[in-house]
């Protein structure tokens, strides 16, 4: 689930400004990255050792994906219309994410 909404984000950040490359665009190289990432996750995970490290991972992978397109790739107008409602829905899921953890009632939450 989390490759299917890094594929949805990127593809929807990055395909009105397409970066080339020799033949493929720069969303094309992430979109294969990231599939080929989280398919080696989805081997890692099967193991139970492995689990902790497969999330560290994960979450390491999406935080340089997302620094590398948000200060290097991104326009003016790109934060505005992207990255602005996507800090704030991380935002809203985060603070669901800290009432689940510390369970506060579940008419609160």
């Amino acid at each position: 689930m989390i490759a299917v909404i890094t594929a949805v984000l990127l593809t929807a950040e990055m395909a009105p400004f397409p970066v080339e490359f020799i033949e493929l665009t720069l969303l094309e190289i992430f979109l294969i990255v990231v599939v080929v990432f989280f398919l080696i996750m989805l081997v890692l995970i099967q193991f139970d050792s492995l689990k902790t490290l497969s999330w560290w991972l994960t979450f390491a992978f999406l935080s340089i994906i997302f620094f590398i397109d948000f200060f290097f790739i991104t326009s003016h107008e790109q934060v505005k219309n992207f990255w602005i409602p996507f800090i704030i829905a991380l935002s809203l899921l985060a603070v669901a994410g800290l009432f689940v953890f510390f369970t506060f009632p579940q008419r609160l939450c």
